[in-house]
């Protein structure tokens, strides 16, 4: 009896919504959809929850135990539990209400890790021989480096790949920091500690320009909602750059100039880049692709050296050359072969097939769609 009536209870619920137009099945759907949406917690509270504990374990606690000049093995375990269990607590009990995204997060936290960074390499400056006192700058240049971060980054969306991009440029100024110094002769003949200045100096300004260049080729050329997959692609296509940058100046000149070959690596990245770019615009890129993008290339640059080997070729040049022209058809081989098919259309992260087709009836439409 209760099985036929929860049947008969049900074909009637199935008969309802059937009879359902379409007007009115669209505000449930997105009541449905909202719901769902606004239950999922913020991706960004667990990372920053996993910083703070990082950093009270690694910075803070290790900097106190060092600025306190604690003798007893027992104190500085009991000082680095304190630490390190406060930072967990109090970073989980301010994020109760934790509404930024994990995008926000991830440049908060590398907001965080320029200034420890900066923080140890503002050490150079100083001809003190107290070394207990390391992890003052960091201590305190750390929080300001984040809440600098958070500053800038408020009030906008960031996407993903956005984001990569704009991290991978402050790596990238580190490159071109460094380099730039290095190409000036007359550094060469200072002293060891004006020589560091120097490049601490350097990489602390060319750093936040790297980024801001980025932000303003981002916004120029409008790739605010790239996905990871083609920012992979800039970063790798960069790197490759640089390496055949060198390669070439190593070719020509062999071993003679090396500060050419920095300069080759400095030029060969932005070339990298733009290659990066003309590919973008008529392809797409998943994060998988891109990876296999690279693989292909290592498979081919070992290949080809594996045949100049064979070959007893004993000049580094030839080894050079074949691996450029080796990673080069790797890289060739793997986009073809990894093209998508003609038949989707990219938007965004998301691929949808134009051969969707929707099925009408008299009451309800039902579309038949494929995502991969």
């Amino acid at each position: 009896m209760t099985n036929t009536l929860t049947s008969r209870l049900l074909f009637v619920l199935l008969i309802s919504i059937f009879s359902l137009s379409q007007a009115q099945i669209d505000p449930i759907t997105a009541q449905i959809t909202s719901a769902s949406v606004s239950a999922n917690p913020p991706s960004g509270r667990a990372s920053f929850v996993g910083n703070a504990l990082l950093y009270g374990s690694t910075l803070y606690g290790p900097g106190l135990i060092s600025l306190l000049e604690l003798d007893s093995n027992k104190q500085k375990v009991g000082l680095e539990m304190l630490i390190a269990s406060t930072s967990f607590l109090g970073a989980m009990h301010s994020t109760k209400k934790y509404q930024l995204d994990y995008t926000h997060t991830r440049l908060m936290m590398w907001g965080a890790y320029a200034g420890t960074a900066y923080g140890l390499g503002s050490l150079v400056f100083f001809n003190s021989a107290d070394t207990k006192k390391w992890a003052i700058p960091s201590m305190l240049l750390t929080p300001i480096g984040l809440v600098f971060a958070r500053q800038l980054t408020k009030g906008r969306f960031y996407s993903e790949g956005e984001t990569d991009l704009l991290i991978s440029s402050g790596l990238m100024g580190i490159l071109y920091g460094a380099g730039s110094v290095y190409l000036i002769p007359p550094v060469e003949k200072l002293s060891e500690a004006t020589k560091g200045r120097l490049y601490v100096s350097s990489v602390m300004m060319t750093v936040p320009l790297t980024v801001w260049q980025t932000n303003q080729l981002i916004n120029q050329f409008n790739l605010h909602q790239i996905d990871r997959g083609a920012a992979a692609l800039y970063t790798m296509n960069g790197i490759i750059g640089a390496l055949y940058g060198t390669g070439l100046c190593h070719i020509l000149m062999n071993q003679k100039y090396p500060r050419f070959h920095s300069l080759s690596a400095m030029l060969g990245l932005p070339v990298g880049i733009c290659s990066a770019y003309q590919l973008h615009k008529n392809n797409s890129y998943t994060i998988g692709r891109t990876t296999l993008l690279g693989l292909g290339a290592i498979a081919g640059a070992v290949f080809s050296n594996g045949l100049a080997f064979l070959f007893e070729f004993e000049d580094s040049r030839i080894f050079a050359a074949f691996g450029i022209i080796g990673s080069t058809i790797g890289f060739y081989l793997v986009h073809n072969a990894t093209q998508p098919d003609s038949n989707k259309v990219v938007s965004g992260e998301k691929q949808v097939s134009n051969e969707s087709r929707q099925i009408q009836n008299n009451t309800i439409p039902i579309q038949l769609s494929f995502r991969f």
